[in-house]
């Protein structure tokens, strides 16, 4: 899937017509709001988790060269 992403300007119109919608309609809305959110979190996450690795690797591997130099 591929979510667009809203300017500030954008994010404020989008929340104003939220606003707007009765609750029947707006639950199907927010559903897909919160999909894009769980999914962008967990993208943030297996991002982080894979810098974390490869800053880890590169300490180490520093540490190697350091010790045997």
């Amino acid at each position: 899937d591929t979510y667009l992403r809203l300017s500030a300007e954008e994010e404020v119109v989008f929340q104003e017509q939220i606003q707007q919608l009765q609750p029947q309609e707006e639950e199907p809305i927010m559903e897909i709001v919160t999909s894009w959110m769980e999914q962008g979190i967990q993208q943030g996450i297996e991002r982080g988790l894979q810098q974390g690795i490869e800053r880890g690797l590169q300490q180490y591997a520093l540490q190697v060269v350091l010790r045997f130099a």
